[in-house]
């Protein structure tokens, strides 16, 4: 179970790395559920990055994996091809 203290170091982790990476992100972390726990803006993200921050993370839950692990199966030709669709 995700407590909310654990939902804010990931973020925090994250938003480094994506500072470091020069992108403003949105990060979007769900419980087991698929609920949204922790949805933080990085200044100046893009305003589609947060539907797509939350979908990608409800998307994890509910298939079970990491997004790295779900961009295989995502590919052209793979299992979920097309899954951003659905």
């Amino acid at each position: 179970m995700l407590s909310l203290d654990v939902c804010r170091a990931l973020t925090e982790c994250v938003e480094e790395k994506a500072r470091a990476a020069g992108v403003n992100a949105v990060i979007a972390v769900c419980d087991a559920g698929g609920n949204p726990i922790s949805v933080q803006c990085m200044d100046d993200a893009y305003l589609a990055s947060y539907d797509i921050a939350l979908n990608k993370a409800y998307t994890a839950v509910a298939l079970k994996m990491t997004t790295k692990t779900l961009s295989v199966p995502a590919q052209p030709g793979g299992s979920l091809y097309g899954i951003q669709f659905t």
